[in-house]
């Protein structure tokens, strides 16, 4: 993906670019090094998207959940989780798309921000 600052943004499952250490699975470059982008993000990163200033992640984390992050430029924030995989996110007309093979897209319902998000940008897919 490409910010808009037109850095080169990637995602996976990596911990270093030659002797900068890295604590998660985005990273941008800015035409001339890596760096770490936000604090750590969970998991492999298999899809990023951005809108405005905000990054979007889905990927795999541990024991074959999946999960959907947002970076707002300073940090990641958990939008949703479930059980398989996330390989494609797509943003039209202010809804997220998520692709992949999983069953259903669980919210925390202890944060209202997270549910607001999804709400806001997935009504149609979540039910809202």
């Amino acid at each position: 993906a490409i910010d808009g600052d037109g850095n080169v943004l990637a995602g996976g499952l990596f911990y270093h670019s030659g002797d900068t250490q890295f604590c998660g699975s985005v990273a941008k470059f800015d035409g001339t090094s890596w760096s770490q982008v936000g604090t750590c993000a969970p998991g492999g990163v298999n899809a990023l998207v951005v809108n405005g200033t905000n990054i979007y992640a889905a990927g795999s984390g541990i024991c074959s959940y999946a999960y959907v992050q947002q970076f707002d430029g300073t940090d990641w924030t958990y939008l949703g989780s479930a059980f398989g995989n996330m390989d494609v996110l797509s943003i039209k007309g202010g809804y997220l798309y998520v692709g992949g093979e999983f069953n259903g897209i669980s919210v925390p319902q202890n944060s209202a921000s997270a549910i607001e998000a999804v709400a806001t940008l997935a009504p149609k897919c979540c039910g809202r």
